[in-house]
């Protein structure tokens, strides 16, 4: 849809109103391919990806993915990506990545794209999340908001957006600030005070980061008792992957649909427009 609307994907749909020009769009699209009224509001939406994202510094970005490095998300894999950070199910993904990385990629692999675009994704972590089935689409969205059916008129809100977001903005701590290595312990420190578990925690750090041991620990170590200890960190706000020197600050919760509203006018496009690959599109 951003890339429908303005040309590119480094920019995100952030009210109604933008996502029923989308639609509205794509039906005169899909009425001139087909040679059928088309009306996608009424259409079911089978695959529905969730983005926000943050302009910060590249080396925010690189410090907040290294951070993840060890993050969990219940019942989700991770998985390599290169830009960043992935978890899967079947049925859903959720990454967290560097927009710069992912552009600077695709113009090395010889896709054209504007200098501005280039440089609008400079500093821009994105997290996003893709539910790939029906099925995700009415587990995360029909059930808990109430709704009747699949629509997009119905589906495709920016306040349910910002709610899937915001869901995996907390649940991977983001939403409390990046504490450097020092700052680490003290927060340990003010959590726990001087007790076992302080100390424990802090040995646990330690030996976390030195290469050697953290394998070693792995393979010693049983599941439970590592989450154990990932638990009480996260609980006084402590990633189990943080490098970098810096403390930043916590990212804003994602806030959609100021200017919300379907009653704005529709973009007009003509249906002679070639605005999409039709293969693309198709496929």
């Amino acid at each position: 849809m951003p890339k429908l609307l303005y040309g590119n994907n480094v920019e995100t749909i952030k009210t109604d109103a933008e996502v029923m020009r989308a639609v509205d769009s794509l039906s005169v699209f899909a009425t001139d391919i087909t040679g059928t009224d088309c009306d996608l509001r009424r259409w079911d939406v089978v695959r529905l990806d969730a983005c926000h994202s943050w302009d910060v510094t590249e080396t925010e970005v690189t410090a907040r993915i290294a951070a993840l490095g060890g993050a969990h998300i219940r019942r989700m894999k991770p998985d390599p990506y290169p830009h960043g950070m992935y978890w899967k199910t079947k049925s859903e993904t959720l990454l967290a990545y560097s927009k710069h990385s992912q552009v600077s990629e695709a113009i090395s692999n010889g896709e054209a794209i504007p200098d501005e675009v280039l440089r609008a994704s400079i500093g821009n972590f994105r997290l996003e999340r893709r539910l790939l089935k029906r099925d995700a689409i009415r587990r995360r969205i029909v059930k808990p908001f109430g709704l009747e059916a699949l629509h997009a008129e119905a589906v495709l809100r920016a306040d349910i957006a910002a709610s899937i977001i915001n869901e995996d903005v907390m649940a991977l701590n983001l939403d409390r600030p990046l504490v450097s290595g020092d700052a680490r312990k003290a927060r340990l420190l003010e959590r726990y005070g001087f007790t076992n578990t302080y100390f424990r925690l802090r040995s646990f750090l330690e030996d976390y980061a030195d290469p050697y041991l953290r394998e070693r620990m792995r393979s010693e170590m049983n599941d439970q008792t590592f989450r154990n200890y990932r638990n009480d960190l996260e609980a006084a706000g402590v990633l189990l992957d943080n490098p970098q020197p810096e403390t930043y600050a916590a990212l804003p919760l994602a806030r959609y649909g100021e200017a919300s509203g379907t009653e704005a006018v529709s973009l007009t496009i003509q249906p002679s427009q070639n605005f999409l690959d039709v293969t693309e599109w198709v496929n």
